[in-house]
Order: structure tokens, then C-alpha cells, then sequence
């Protein structure tokens, strides 16, 4: 019977042990989740900020090409 409580007692602390580490995994999964939908944003957003700034750029050089051509 000293032996099934040991062994009881053994499972059940590898038992604590590895639900631990699956908490602790759970947990930096949910951050690193978290992190990635961050940084997906922050790369949609500056995306977006790219593509305003390089069509301001296209319609401003268009507006100098016109000005040179009509002050000629």
C-alpha cells in the first residue's frame, strides 16, 4: 500500500508539473497571439501611411511637371 501512496504521490506532483508548464506555454502563447496581432496591425496601419504618402508624392510630382509645362 507504501508503494501506491508514493506512487500517487509522484503522478500527482508530475501531474502539478506539467499543468504548470502547460499554463506557463497558455500564457506566452496568448502574449506572443496578442503581440502578433499588434505588430500586424501596426504594419497594416504603416502600410497604409506608405501608400498615402507615395500617391501624395505621384499627385504632387504630377502638379510640378504641370507647372513647369504651363510656366514655360
Amino acid at each position: 500500500m507504501t508503494r501506491v501512496v508514493l506512487d500517487y504521490e509522484r503522478v500527482m506532483l508530475d501531474y502539478d508539473r506539467v499543468t504548470s508548464d502547460y499554463d506557463r506555454v497558455t500564457s506566452d502563447y496568448d502574449r506572443v497571439t496578442s503581440d502578433y496581432e499588434r505588430v500586424t496591425f501596426d504594419y497594416d496601419r504603416v502600410t497604409s501611411d506608405y501608400e498615402r504618402v507615395v500617391s501624395d508624392y505621384e499627385r504632387m510630382t504630377r502638379v510640378v511637371l504641370d507647372y513647369e509645362r504651363v510656366a514655360v
